[in-house]
């Protein structure tokens, strides 16, 4: 499957995200171990886009459906101040798209973008029992660190 990649913009591809990543929301562990709701609001990712925090790209298939996406969010590394960051908020290739080829074709299309905004490091998340999919992200130079833990006060 053949996919062309092309810049996040909120106006054009709001709607179409949060169909994608609709689709992984409640298969994730985050849903089934926080019980939150999927109720993406525009007014914020356009907030983001207005302020140049949002960062993205979108992966269309031959018949021009959205099938893929990263959307992260650009910030300062609070560590090290000469370091440029961006913080992955989803990242997602519908199951009727997934390959090796098709990751490898995202991991480059994150790559060329966050070298054309000058980021030197980003991030991301991986469900736990994505054992072939860490691997795979290791052969194209990530490396896993940490684990992160969460909790939710209702």
């Amino acid at each position: 499957m053949k996919i062309s990649y092309e810049p996040l913009v909120v106006d054009k591809h709001f709607d179409e995200v949060v169909k994608l990543c609709g689709n992984w929301w409640y298969e994730s562990d985050f849903h089934k171990n926080t019980g939150i709701d999927y109720d993406v609001d525009y007014d914020q990712f356009k907030l983001l886009e207005e302020h140049q925090i949002l960062l993205g790209i979108v992966g269309r298939n031959e018949t021009g459906e959205a099938v893929s996406c990263f959307v992260g969010c650009v910030g300062p590394f609070i560590y090290n101040k000469n370091i440029s960051n961006c913080t992955e908020m989803v990242w997602h290739i519908d199951p009727t798209a997934r390959s090796f080829e098709n990751l490898g074709q995202l991991l480059t299309e994150i790559e060329k973008l966050m070298d054309s905004k000058g980021i030197q490091m980003w991030n991301l998340a991986l469900p736990q029992d994505h054992l072939k999919t860490g691997k795979a992200l290791e052969h194209f130079g990530y490396f896993k660190q940490d684990t992160h833990y969460m909790r939710r006060k209702v």
